[in-house]
């Protein structure tokens, strides 16, 4: 089954604007930034949280792809490595459970 990038997208960003994920958003930015309601409210402060906010989250993201990208190399080098050795390790390329 072929997923397009449109359709992945299109289903990431309906979840993520579901009932149940969407209060939490701003919760969780205002924890990943340090930060309070209170200086988001202020006038003066509020541009300042919001780059600190954006960077904050961005780098975020960056860290988590970087961690799973990693992970998912790691675990197709594995793969990988067993199937190149599947015969001396007497498991059948193909072989699929009853």
């Amino acid at each position: 089954m072929n997923v397009t990038i449109a359709a992945a997208l299109a289903a990431g960003m309906l979840s993520f604007l579901s009932p149940c994920v969407l209060p939490l958003v701003p919760p969780y930015l205002v924890y990943l930034t340090g930060t309070s309601l209170e200086r988001f409210a202020d006038a003066e402060t509020r541009p300042r949280a919001g780059r600190t906010t954006l960077v904050a989250a961005l780098l975020f993201v960056l860290g988590f792809t970087t961690v799973f990208t990693a992970l998912g190399i790691g675990a197709s080098a594995i793969g990988a490595v067993l199937r190149a050795w599947s015969g001396l390790l007497g498991l059948s390329p193909g072989l699929r459970s009853s």
